[in-house]
């Protein structure tokens, strides 16, 4: 179906919506909660929404269903399985909404209704749209926009504009369900904002027949009170070759008319001279203006009128509205595709919401997510009704137990309002990694430190969201994350564990010299690879007599043929017994200084003479695997080295610019997490029968813990903003403070949360210990600290040189 494309800004976006409706008000209403940006799933039967099959149909697809379900995905389940059923459910853990537009009593039989679903997801907002209400049956009788504009008295107000009284009008467009769609759309953005308040979602139950009668103000009263009626019939007026509606509301409107048309005498006429008068005459008067109009074109009409500055319009044609300058201005229409061609929609209503949409419907295209393949559930549609392009896991649609969307999110907490302006779509990818990280790593967190294990189990979660390949641009399949997004994800996952964390971007040393230093061909080589998120990399940089000392390497590349033969040994190698491909430095010359080392992808499965040692037995990071790679006589190919030979200190230099970073933000989560768990501690502990929160040392503490925590963190995103702007004379200096400060910031706040726990701080029933121990070596690797103030002290010296 047409598409708002992923990443569009909105309002709502990171707002998910299980859209269960059909028909139109449903969809109408859904199709406003997309237009803003929601990420709306549109679940269908087998044979899909019935207006599926509505003309006006193109190659057998119909404009009428694209036109109220553009910028939404959709599924396929059949709801009378159990498995599509418990499919439904884990969805909903991820959801925000729930909008559904069946009968009364249907959702419960299907064990979906808003008392099942709000037991899975208390924060979740239930919006059902009926007939009559919920609970409220009518004895069984359907609801349907004709059937409710009658019963609700709307067609008798609209009597009094028809000439022939003697036949019930009957409206021409479905009222029932626009009004109903919309008033539900309102009532859900009620519920969102009352949940950011209360933390719980609601159930907003929506009649129809509620909507049309809350359309009756006037004549509702005018039904009480037939003797003092309260507005005018504005019925049509015929002029020349069509009709126009004149509206004299005021006095000040009426003397303009009779000016514009030439009767002054209509102000002399006792019928007419007051506004009560016109109320009572106000048949008869419109035959006399009538008399004026049939000498004139509607056009002319409007024109004469107009300019003196009297309501009216001519009645238009949908095609002439189309045609209106105004319409043309605002971007009242907009295109969408159904994969049979474009064709025009209305845009949202909301001039605000139009501009977060922009022009995206004109670029849509049909999605639909691979979802429905679960549970035995079918895809139907054509060939355009296929997933993103291979490698863009985090544009689609993911089962809760299989993996997670970027886009799924509650918004941010109010106690972390952001310290700048993120996008929406950072937010979004922020709180997507946060719910991941709380149900899939936090309770794995301490076994994992425990058992010194490498967590393979969040390879496959990690790549379906596309957080092991984040640096991967979209041309080549990844995600096309910058260095904001790399850090969010860092920080959240390391509030739980920072060996976890760090598996997140955990491609970033392999591919950022891949992109800014290799060649196109090496690009389509390895980056689509990495893209598939079932990767791992590596990089091979320090040795036992090189740390921070790069130009100290000992490992050689000699060019043999179209080969490189590459010996020496390796030491910290991240991850590197459990890579597929780790980038390995080497020297290429016997020439001093840096300009003799050369990066290298070594394959290590395909490759022989790599071997690893023993795995690091750490104080902390335990679970992140590193070890020493010893190169005995690998051959490797000429075109596996990146960039030109003996430059390969400036790739190493940049991807370590932005890496270091990624260090400061696992800091900053790591110091959160210690902060939370202080915090709830220093609330439960009591001591001289207070709780340990009331005193003001520890509330000392606690206040220091979280200023700290929070100027790291201002810094942190100052540093990735300059790094996704490519202000590479800035980013190293930032880079370099960021890490040193934040990783500095941690050890301190870690250490703190371990005192305020006291005993239990000190054992490992309590995470803050592990904190503490994570947290030390964020001092040192990446660049030690003392390493990261020689090069904030060159980089403040070099500066200042250049400003004299």
């Amino acid at each position: 179906m047409a598409a708002v494309p992923p990443g569009t800004p909105g309002a709502l976006t990171g707002i998910r919506v299980l859209d269960f409706s059909f028909v139109m008000s449903g969809p109408y209403c859904t199709r406003l909660m997309a237009d803003l940006g929601a990420d709306v799933i549109k679940i269908e039967s087998k044979a899909g929404d019935l207006t599926r099959s509505r003309p006006p149909l193109r190659e057998g697809r119909s404009s009428y269903y694209a036109s109220l379900n553009c910028g939404k995905r959709s599924i396929v389940l059949d709801l009378k399985k159990p498995e599509a059923i418990g499919v439904v459910r884990g969805m909903v853990e991820q959801a925000d909404v729930v909008v559904e537009n069946f009968r009364p009593g249907v959702m419960k039989r299907l064990g979906l209704d808003y008392e099942t679903l709000s037991a899975i997801n208390p924060r979740l907002v239930y919006c059902s749209i009926s007939g009559f209400g919920q609970g409220a049956t009518n004895d069984g009788k359907g609801a349907y926009a004709p059937t409710l504009h009658a019963m609700s008295g709307f067609d008798s107000a609209l009597r009094g504009y028809q000439d022939d009284a003697s036949r019930p009008p009957n409206t021409g467009i479905f009222v029932a369900d626009v009004l109903g769609g919309a008033l539900a759309f309102g009532g859900i953005q009620a519920a969102l904002v009352q949940r950011a308040r209360t933390g719980r979602g609601d159930h907003v139950d929506l009649s129809l027949l509620e909507s049309m009668i809350s359309l009756l103000v006037c004549e509702l009263q005018e039904a009480q009170f037939p003797e003092q009626p309260l507005h005018f019939v504005y019925k049509p007026t015929p002029a020349r070759d069509g009709h126009l509606v004149v509206a004299p509301t005021t006095q000040e409107n009426f003397i303009a008319l009779c000016k514009a048309t030439g009767h002054p005498e209509w102000l002399e006429d006792p019928r007419f001279a007051t506004g009560r008068g016109r109320q009572v005459h106000w048949d008869a008067f419109l035959a006399e203006l009538a008399g004026w109009a049939g000498q004139h074109s509607a056009e002319e009409c409007e024109r004469i009128l107009e300019a003196h500055q009297v309501p009216c319009s001519r009645y238009l044609g949908i095609e002439e509205t189309m045609a209106l300058p105004v319409v043309q201005a605002r971007g009242t229409l907009c295109e969408v595709d159904d994969g049979a061609g474009r064709f025009k929609v209305a845009a949202p209503p909301l001039q605000a919401a139009r501009r977060q949409r922009g022009a995206a419907c004109a670029h849509s295209r049909a999605r639909r997510g691979r979802a429905g393949r679960a549970a035995g559930a079918v895809e139907t549609g054509g060939a355009r009704d296929r997933s993103a392009a291979k490698g863009r896991r985090a544009r689609r649609l993911r089962l809760p137990g299989a993996a997670f969307a970027l886009d799924a999110t509650n918004g941010p907490r109010p106690e972390e309002t952001p310290p700048m302006d993120f996008t929406p779509e950072e937010l979004a990818f922020r709180d997507s990694v946060r719910k991941m990280a709380e149900k899939h790593v936090a309770p794995i967190a301490a076994e994992i430190d425990e058992n010194d294990r490498f967590p393979a189990e969040l390879i496959p979660i990690y790549g379906d969201m596309g957080l092991l390949q984040l640096w991967v641009p979209e041309a080549y399949g990844g995600p096309g994350a910058n260095l904001t997004m790399v850090c969010m994800a860092r920080e959240e996952i390391s509030r739980h564990s920072e060996a976890c964390g760090l598996l997140a971007g955990e491609t970033t040393m392999f591919v950022l010299p891949l992109i800014h230093f290799g060649t196109e061909a090496q690009k389509q080589k390895w980056l689509p690879l990495v893209a598939e998120g079932r990767t791992l990399t590596a990089i091979a940089l320090s040795e036992p007599g090189a740390g921070s000392d790069v130009s100290a390497i000992r490992t050689r590349a000699v060019r043999d043929g179209d080969h490189y033969v590459v010996n020496g040994q390796k030491q910290w190698c991240s991850f590197g017994s459990v890579a597929d491909h780790i980038l390995v430095f080497a020297k290429t010359s016997e020439a001093g200084g840096v300009d003799n080392i050369s990066p290298f992808i070594v394959d290590v499965k395909n490759m022989p003479g790599v071997s690893f040692g023993k795995k690091e037995r750490k104080m902390g990071l335990r679970g992140a695997v590193n070890v020493p790679v010893y190169l005995d006589n690998v051959r490797v190919p000429a075109e596996n080295m990146l960039g030109e030979e003996g430059r390969g200190f400036r790739a190493a230099m940049r991807a370590l610019d932005l890496n270091r970073p990624a260090i400061a933000a696992a800091s900053v989560g790591l110091a959160q997490g210690a902060l939370d768990v202080a915090l709830a501690y220093a609330r439960d502990r009591k001591q001289f029968k207070r709780p340990i929160a009331e005193f003001q040392g520890i509330q000392f503490m606690l206040a220091d813990m979280a200023m700290q925590i929070e100027a790291a963190r201002c810094l942190l995103y100052e540093c990735t903003r300059a790094g996704d702007r490519a202000q590479w004379d800035r980013l190293p200096l930032l880079a370099s403070m960021a890490k040193c400060f934040a990783s500095d910031m941690a050890m301190k706040v870690t250490t703190d949360a371990v005192q305020i726990l006291g005993g239990y701080g000190y054992v490992k029933d309590y995470p803050v210990e592990r904190m503490m121990r994570d947290a030390k070596l964020n001092q040192i690797f990446e660049g030690t600290n003392q390493i990261q103030r020689v090069v904030i002290a060159r980089e403040l010296l070099r500066n200042a040189a250049r400003a004299h």
